[in-house]
């Protein structure tokens, strides 16, 4: 770690450092107003604001051995190609969703009679543009046979 970071979290030549880190950190990685947190409770899980960094990091201290602070030390550039990794996972995402679509429907079609009974709603059924109620299903009888005057309220 950095010199600066040994010193005591009250200190001012801490404090400085810390305002140098935040200004760093929030010119190159930050999303919105937002960085994730460095300190020893948060440990990069979650994002605050430039305010909440800067108190805990000074309360809390900096988690050791964060590789954050190395790269801004030495001078590294501290940016990644996220935008390319999160553009190459939607495409790795829709083609995994596309594959297992693509085996299940080939499993489902494979069966002559599956095949049948999921094309009938396409082939078989009537298309006179009414709208169908499935009345003849064993549910609508016993719902007519427990409440006779529903059809009649209208």
């Amino acid at each position: 770690m950095s010199s600066w970071t040994n010193f005591l979290q009250s200190s001012h030549e801490y404090e400085k450092g810390v305002e140098d880190y935040l200004d760093k950190s929030f010119s190159t990685r930050a999303i919105g107003d937002q960085i994730t947190c460095p300190c020893k409770v948060s440990d990069h899980r979650f994002w605050h604001c430039k305010e909440t960094v800067f108190n805990h990091l000074i309360a809390k201290g900096i988690e050791p051995g964060t590789e954050e602070w190395h790269c801004y030390e030495k001078g590294m550039s501290s940016t990644s190609n996220t935008e390319r990794d999160v553009e190459d996972m939607h495409y790795d995402i829709e083609r995994l969703i596309y594959d297992v679509r693509r085996d299940v429907a080939e499993r489902l079609y494979m069966c002559l009679e599956t095949a049948e009974v999921m094309r009938w709603h396409d082939e078989e059924r009537k298309k006179d543009e009414l709208l169908r109620h499935p009345d003849d299903g064993g549910a609508w009888k016993e719902f007519d046979q427990k409440y006779p005057d529903f059809a009649n309220e209208t």
